[in-house]
């Protein structure tokens, strides 16, 4: 018995000595970013996801590090990469269909977009995000219109960065801004 007891322990010492090790690695990696080394920070992110392939937040970083840097078609890849690991990226969230489109690939991204705004429809029950997604969909697929009408009468929550992502979109909706590139600037796409 001991023996198995000792055998847990070190295992749990080593996943928790890991766990460390790969923050370690994407603070290094955060670091390095900020001084705008980007190849050298590109390499720290990569390193923190293969330390800890199950990391979501690793790998949703490299996504936004991707667009950032225009690498459409790799942040797509990643995208779907990730989408294997837990569907409701691909479900649940329109970036996959954004990307599609810029990347020139537009009925395949369409597509990808009804669906997720479909699967949001019937979604019960959604948090602020969904709601919120479920939104920049609507001004795609009902109109910049219709979507002001919701914000307008829709009461949201007091929280202030919901309040000031509300606004955001209110401002967005009420440009001259078409409804793709009212996407496209919601999710850092240029």
């Amino acid at each position: 018995m001991k023996f198995y007891l000792l055998i847990l322990l070190t295992l749990i010492i080593f996943s928790c000595k890991k766990d460390q090790d790969c923050e370690i690695i994407y603070k290094q990696y955060i670091e390095l970013r900020m001084s705008s080394n980007d190849d050298k920070a590109f390499v720290e992110l990569d390193k923190a996801i293969n330390c800890d392939t199950a990391n979501i937040d690793y790998r949703f970083e490299k996504i936004n590090y991707l667009i950032s840097m225009r690498q459409y078609n790799d942040a797509k890849t990643e995208l779907q990469n990730l989408g294997k690991l837990d569907n409701s990226y691909v479900d649940k969230f329109p970036l996959l269909g954004l990307l599609k489109i810029k990347i020139g690939r537009k009925e395949e991204g369409i597509l990808d977009l009804k669906k997720v705004h479909n699967n949001l429809s019937k979604t019960e029950n959604r948090d602020f995000n969904l709601n919120y997604y479920k939104l920049l969909l609507d001004v795609f697929f009902e109109g910049k219109s219709s979507v002001a009408f919701q914000l307008q009468k829709q009461n949201f929550s007091t929280d202030d960065n919901e309040k000031a992502v509300i606004g955001y979109l209110k401002k967005l909706v009420n440009s001259d801004m078409d409804s793709l590139n009212i996407l496209y600037k919601s999710f850092q796409i240029k």
